[in-house]
């Protein structure tokens, strides 16, 4: 069993990384996924996770524009976006990122989570728009 940690765009997931990330909830039966609460992917992660029996925690941002508001097992104190996306990496064992775009953008705070879990040596699956998964060996070969 692990803990999940999940970072994906605002735009929402494609219906190929929606099959994926079903996929992988059911290969990896994660005790705990951790998500952002914001709109697009992280709302379309928390309905599949819901359809788990993990425990769901939200760590809402501070900034409540794009804020998703999803009803977890457990609401952390809401951070500003970057420190929320290193609290979720920090309490994962796995982080699944679903990417809008197949190439690394510098301005992106899912790249950017993406990241800081490679530089935290965080086991990854990053999940492409058309449901190809690159593993975290595949990412830090690049960095």
């Amino acid at each position: 069993m692990s803990y999940i940690g999940f970072t994906g765009s605002r735009t929402g997931m494609t219906d190929a990384q929606k099959v994926t990330m079903a996929r992988l909830l059911a290969e990896l039966r994660p005790k705990q996924v951790h998500h952002g609460d914001a709109i697009g992917s992280d709302a379309d992660f928390h309905a599949l996770a819901r359809a788990t029996s993990a425990v769901v925690v939200v760590h809402p941002p501070e900034d409540e524009k794009d804020r998703a508001f999803c009803t977890g097992d457990r609401t952390l104190p809401a951070l500003p976006y970057l420190e929320r996306n290193k609290a979720i990496v920090n309490a994962c064992t796995v982080l699944i990122a679903t990417p809008d775009s197949e190439k690394e953008q510098v301005r992106s705070g899912t790249w950017s989570t993406i990241r800081y879990a490679a530089r935290e040596k965080k086991i990854m699956r990053v999940v492409m728009p058309n449901g190809e998964v690159l593993s975290d060996y595949i990412l830090r070969s690049k960095n």
